[in-house]
């Protein structure tokens, strides 16, 4: 969190900033307000909606030139677990005052980058 907080405070004004992966759960969001607070505008959250199924594909194959020791069923199973219990509640909550942009991940990947790209402009 200190680290993101430095990276927006060293940008120029009016940079915006795209952050992957955040927040996860509420402790996240706890300590977003207690060391940004309004001092940055959220202009929108992406959220890309992909079944576990689609998920096991894409981790299983990106295992075969990776090198993650992650990249396997197991730690799927469980990341996938950890967003059941911490991050979908978030999610929850941030479309229930119009701040997530939800975006088909089911799609090819060239697809989801062209509406990600347009989402953002």
């Amino acid at each position: 969190m200190k680290l993101i907080k430095k990276a927006i405070e060293s940008a120029p004004k009016g940079t915006n900033f795209l952050i992957d992966g955040f927040p996860r759960n509420q402790e996240n969001i706890t300590e977003w307000n207690k060391l940004v607070g309004n001092a940055v505008e959220l202009k929108k959250i992406l959220f890309y909606e992909c079944s576990f199924e689609t998920m096991e594909k894409r981790i299983l194959e990106r295992a075969k030139t990776s090198g993650r020791s992650d990249d396997n069923l197991e730690a799927l199973k469980k990341r996938f677990d950890t967003y059941q219990k911490e991050t979908a509640p978030v999610v929850e909550e941030y479309t229930k005052v119009s701040m997530i942009t939800k975006i088909n991940a089911e799609q090819e990947i060239d697809s989801v980058y062209a509406i990600t790209k347009k989402t953002l402009q």
